[in-house]
């Protein structure tokens, strides 16, 4: 997956504001659990939204 600049700098803003309200736990966790789900698309690009697609999301969130 590549990222385009703008969803870089989006997501570098979320991950800052994270940081700074939340603390470093939450922001490490938020990156973790976003990246997990990027490999998972990644993985499985044809996947449409399945029932684990779904629990991967709900998990997620």
């Amino acid at each position: 997956m590549v990222w385009t600049r703008r969803a870089a700098n989006k997501f570098n803003k979320i991950i800052d504001y994270l940081d700074r309200e939340w603390g470093s736990d939450v922001t490490q966790s938020f990156v973790r659990k976003t990246y997990d789900i990027i490999e998972l698309i990644s993985d499985q690009p044809d996947l449409e939204r399945s029932k684990t697609m779904k629990e991967e999301f709900v998990a997620f969130c």
